[in-house]
Order: structure tokens, then C-alpha cells, then sequence
């Protein structure tokens, strides 16, 4: 629960400094995380690193999709807010930590082709739970298993 009452610390400076942007984008992760504890899930850490997770993503995706539409402004406003929720969020593996967990995870399955890509990647979810993108996985995967 420390991570919620960091968040909540985090509003109220935001609020005392007027800071509009910081104090919406932190209130609407806090709404996330009120609402699903409402629908019966028990406050902890995991489950607002969970839902700012979801959120960063939202936002990283949203980014790119106004890049590709020419929107460069809204894009960056996304990727800001993004970068404002991202400390609540799970630490994520680093590229090469990822490709180890990878390769054991392909050593560990006997996975040879593409075929396999199922079996590697229920290893690896397993092992990264939320610290991996796991469309970011799938490509690692994926390449490892073709060459």
C-alpha cells in the first residue's frame, strides 16, 4: 500500500502547486486503482503497479498511433503523462535480462521453431509476470526461434 499512499502524497503536491497537468493525469491512476478496489480487488502495491502499468501502455500506444496521424503535440502530451505514471508501475527488465530469460526459457522448453513459440512463451510470462512487455517478448521470441 505504500506505493497508493506515495500516489496520494504525490496529488496533493501537485495540488498545492497548481499543477494541472500532473494533477489530473495522477487523479485519473488513482480513479483506475479506487474503481477496481471498488469492484472487489484488495488494495496492495501489485495492484497499482498493475494499473499503472496498463496505463503507461495506454498512453505509449496512443502516442504512436497520433505520431502516425501527425499529431506530434498530442503525442507528447501522451508520452508526458506517461512518464508522470511510470513510477508507480513495476520495474521493467532490461533488454538484456529479457534476452536471458528468453534463451533459458527456449533451452528449458527444447523449443526449436517457430512452432514452439506457445510453449517459450508461457515459460517466459511466467518468469517476467508484468516486469516484461510482453508484445516486446513475442518479437524477441520470435526472432530467436527463426535464425
Amino acid at each position: 500500500m505504500a506505493l497508493y499512499d506515495t500516489l496520494t502524497n504525490a496529488i496533493a503536491t501537485a495540488q498545492k502547486a497548481a499543477d494541472a497537468a500532473t494533477l489530473g493525469t495522477l487523479r485519473l491512476l488513482k480513479n483506475t486503482i479506487d474503481t477496481k478496489v471498488k469492484d472487489g480487488a484488495e488494495l496492495s502495491d501489485d495492484l497499482v503497479g498493475n494499473c499503472a502499468l496498463a496505463e503507461v501502455k495506454k498512453r505509449r500506444e496512443a502516442a504512436t498511433l497520433y505520431r502516425q496521424g501527425g499529431s506530434e503535440e498530442k503525442a507528447t502530451t501522451e508520452e508526458a503523462e506517461a512518464d508522470l505514471i511510470a513510477p508507480y508501475a513495476p520495474a521493467q527488465l532490461t533488454p538484456a535480462e529479457l534476452s536471458s530469460v528468453i534463451d533459458e526459457a527456449i533451452a528449458t522448453t527444447g523449443a526449436t521453431s517457430p512452432a514452439d513459440m506457445g510453449r517459450v512463451m508461457a515459460a517466459v510470462r511466467q518468469t517476467v509476470g508484468q516486469k516484461a512487455d510482453m508484445g516486446q517478448v513475442s518479437q524477441l521470441v520470435k526472432e530467436k526461434l527463426v535464425n
